[in-house]
């Protein structure tokens, strides 16, 4: 049972036990006003897009607004209320809410953590003794003309007929999406800072399209430092995370000589951003599996009829060749992958340091690669076919 349905049954219970009406503005009574606006928006929305007309804009509007006048209340009732018990608090009126402290008179608040619930953050801000809404993603993030992505939060980026409405090359530009927080270290002048790790609703697939954010709350306004769209697979077993002074993303990307399904991990990198206390420094991507990349830049290569003397030894680079000739699909087309799609890639470690990659792909026989490291780089040192097909001694999933 969810967790905003408790709530209500257990106020409704407490209404009719002591026939006395919740306090107007009181934290119960706004947990009620919210669930009565997610039930209207219901109404607007078939579980993933909202509906194109007014009355479903206006839900939605109605339903953050409503989100983040319950959390100002709650923090207005205890003024000590910790991390924790924020948290919780805010679990016990939605799963897809939750409360991150960033200062002491300072909260993030986050809506929509699943897919069709429809993500939004605010920033709830003490002046005067009181919590209010001093910032909103819909109303004030939304609008930054330098990150068109930012258009994905709004109102209207989550309309059912916004993808189609805008245009070839700017889906990315609507919603809805779905999101989950984080804080990072404050910045040299002790501006707190945050990062929005969202996903963008989409009715099937595995390969899914995500938006990363980084924001800086300087008192009066949250400011976006970086805005990047990225793509995963919903079964990585990560995607955005702090890692000491850095902030990396795990992205799903594609190999040049062989594709990877859908529900496959496909090239796996993690793009880098140093946590600076002047701001974000874009590291670049490094691989999560350089052994393939080593094998995938070498049949690139060959396919090219280029060099790889700096990637395979002599016997090794000839081994491919012969499997780039006897490919059923040799992929004449600049957007072809010779190799077709990649269908088995187990990995161990050998003798001497070495590693051996078991690979096949469904245009070719089933090889163990040998790799090296060798100038920071991995090294084929040798291939040899695997009449069995199967990676006999490696491990398998």
């Amino acid at each position: 049972m969810r967790g905003d349905a408790v709530l209500i049954a257990s106020l409704a219970l407490a209404a009719v036990v002591y026939a006395t009406p919740l306090p107007a503005g009181s934290p119960a009574s706004l947990a009620l006003a919210y669930a009565d606006a997610r039930r209207a928006l219901d109404a607007h929305s078939d579980g993933f897009y909202l509906d194109d007309t007014a009355e479903g804009r206006e839900a939605l509007a109605h339903r953050w607004e409503a989100g983040a006048a319950w959390a100002a209340a709650e923090l207005d009732a205890d003024p000590a209320l910790t991390q924790d018990e924020a948290a919780t608090a805010a679990l016990n009126v939605d799963q897809d809410l939750t409360l991150l402290r960033l200062d002491a008179d300072t909260w993030l608040l986050g809506m929509g953590q699943t897919e069709g619930s429809y993500g939004a953050f605010a920033i709830l801000s003490r002046a005067s003794g009181r919590f209010r809404p001093a910032w909103t993603m819909w109303r004030d993030g939304a609008a930054d003309a330098r990150f068109p992505l930012l258009r994905a939060w709004s109102v209207n980026g989550a309309r059912n007929g916004c993808r189609a409405d805008s245009g070839e090359g700017h889906e990315a530009e609507c919603g809805p999406l779905y999101a989950r927080f984080g804080l990072l270290a404050p910045d040299a002048a002790g501006h707190e800072r945050f990062y929005a790790d969202a996903a963008y609703v989409q009715e099937m697939g595995a390969t899914v399209g995500g938006q990363m954010s980084v924001w800086r709350w300087d008192g009066t306004g949250a400011t976006p430092l970086v805005v990047d769209f990225y793509e995963f697979m919903l079964d990585q077993p990560v995607t955005v995370r702090p890692d000491g002074a850095s902030l990396k993303v795990r992205e799903k990307e594609e190999f040049r000589t062989f594709s990877s399904c859908g529900g496959c991990m496909g090239r796996q990198v993690d793009h880098i951003y140093a946590v600076t206390p002047d701001g974000l420094r874009d590291l670049g991507r490094v691989s999560v599996t350089p052994e393939l990349d080593a094998i995938d830049a070498a049949f690139d290569r060959l396919h090219r009829n280029l060099p790889v003397d700096e990637l395979a030894a002599p016997r090794a680079a000839r081994v491919m060749e012969s499997i780039l000739r006897n490919t059923s699909e040799p992929g004449d087309s600049p957007g072809d992958f010779p190799l077709g799609m990649l269908t088995g890639d187990l990995m161990r470690r050998g003798a001497r340091g070495a590693t051996e990659l078991c690979f096949s792909a469904d245009s070719t026989d089933t090889y163990v690669f040998t790799l090296h490291g060798r100038a920071g780089r991995s090294f084929i040192a040798a291939v040899r076919r695997d009449p069995s097909g199967k990676c006999p001694g490696f491990p398998h999933n």
